[in-house]
């Protein structure tokens, strides 16, 4: 008992636990089991999807669906938060990530053809979630443990990455057909349903006083400017990350015909992550010091995604993977970072977080469709897409010098008493 007590102990100053209350951890807890599960499948979606029918604009259409959908839950679950709190969205969230996941197990391969379908209810759920995460995560942190919070649920992320898409890749590579996808769609169900049972351990979070909208929202914001600079920050962000949620998982697919490579190059680029997010964890990093890692991890992704235009073997494609996803790193941290104190200081009137949170995440989903609907005007040609890719790099660095301006106007409002 004495040893086990020792290593949690350890385990927790290591992870920097002591900072948080029980209902940072109850939540962080819900908050693991979701990317346990939506790891074990979210990966091989796509790939399930491809190797049906070899159609990468079948993955295009189902992702945005998918972005449109979980963009117009965002604005409904905003309009109703005053009579659903935030815990009971975050439950209705993980119901329908588990019936998407069914879904998938009672069509199998037929799945290709109800596609539209399996993106809107899982995207209902990740909507109603992740309306709810960032309402709770600013609610059950504060000004002194923000940033470690967010490199913590950053650290886990990674940790669930390096590990899980190995699992199963290796499941699909060894199970006949289409049978190593239903286990681990099944496993994913079975994550959902602990989750659902996890989060009910959380206490009712009070529900909004009144009806919440985007237009009070921008009218009540007392720094708009600072609001408009976050949002305008979060839809450059969007146009690049639409179509890296798959194209380079279908690249390194169709160069290798192997899920378990996959799993590999999650694996490593998770390696590279943690380094990443347990470094800049523990940097005390001025307000200078967030911008400028921001920038250079704009300018490093540039780099990077240049490079294929040398090399674009499956060894080079890892690579790049492993080596951007620091940049990527670099450049989100403070970007969420910004995100959650800009939205303390946007209203002395009312606590106006709900929207401000609703209106970035409708504004990133628009980036991503609009990404993805560029990408299909572009030539399928591999050098044709990787030249679509640097120049998306770029409004990643727009997108830092953006999120600059965006804390300099913050830093002038101020900030509304915080829930600790």
């Amino acid at each position: 008992m004495r040893t086990r007590l020792r290593i949690s102990g350890y385990i927790s100053d290591l992870l920097g636990l002591s900072l948080f209350s029980s209902d940072f951890k109850v939540f962080t807890a819900s908050y693991a089991l979701l990317l346990i599960g939506t790891t074990f499948s979210s990966l091989f979606i796509s790939t399930f999807l491809f190797q049906i029918n070899r159609d990468i604009t079948t993955l295009a259409i189902y992702h945005i669906v998918y972005y449109a959908c979980e963009a117009a839950v965002f604005y409904i679950a905003l309009r109703l938060s005053h009579i659903i709190s935030s815990v009971r969205y975050i439950i209705a969230g993980f119901v329908l990530y588990a019936a998407g996941y069914s879904l998938l197990l009672l069509l199998r391969d037929k799945s290709v053809y109800f596609y539209p379908l399996v993106a809107v209810v899982i995207s209902t759920g990740s909507g109603l979630y992740f309306t709810a995460h960032f309402n709770c995560f600013q609610l059950y942190s504060n000004s002194e443990n923000r940033f470690p919070a967010i490199t913590l649920h950053g650290f886990f992320a990674n940790i669930i990455a390096l590990t899980v898409p190995m699992v199963s890749g290796f499941v699909i590579v060894k199970a006949p057909g289409m049978t190593g996808y239903m286990v681990i769609f099944g496993l994913s169900l079975v994550f959902f349903i602990l989750a659902i049972l996890n989060i009910r351990r959380l206490k009712k979070e009070e529900k909004s006083e009144s009806k919440l909208a985007v237009i009070p929202f921008f009218r009540d914001a007392e720094n708009i400017r600072a609001a408009v600079s976050v949002m305008a920050g979060q839809f450059l962000l969007g146009l690049r990350q639409g179509i890296y949620t798959y194209y380079f998982n279908i690249l390194i697919f169709s160069l290798t015909s192997n899920e378990f490579i996959l799993g590999v190059k999650n694996m490593l680029a998770g390696l590279s992550s943690i380094a990443a997010f347990y470094i800049i964890g523990k940097l005390n990093l001025s307000h200078r010091g967030r911008l400028v890692l921001m920038f250079t991890g704009a300018v490093l992704s540039i780099i990077f995604t240049s490079s294929l235009l040398v090399w674009t073997t499956s060894v080079a494609v890892i690579a790049y993977c492993v080596f951007d996803a620091v940049a990527l790193i670099m450049l989100n941290v403070p970007a969420d970072f910004i995100n959650y104190e800009s939205a303390l200081g946007m209203s002395r009137k009312r606590d106006t977080r709900a929207e401000y949170t609703a209106v970035r995440l409708i504004t990133l989903d628009a980036g991503r469709i609009i990404g993805i609907f560029v990408s299909l005007l572009i030539p399928a040609d591999t050098r044709s897409v990787i030249i679509f890719f640097i120049t998306l790099s770029g409004t990643n660095l727009i997108a830092s010098l953006v999120y600059g301006k965006a804390q300099r106007m913050s830093e002038k409002s101020t900030p509304e008493v915080e829930h600790d």
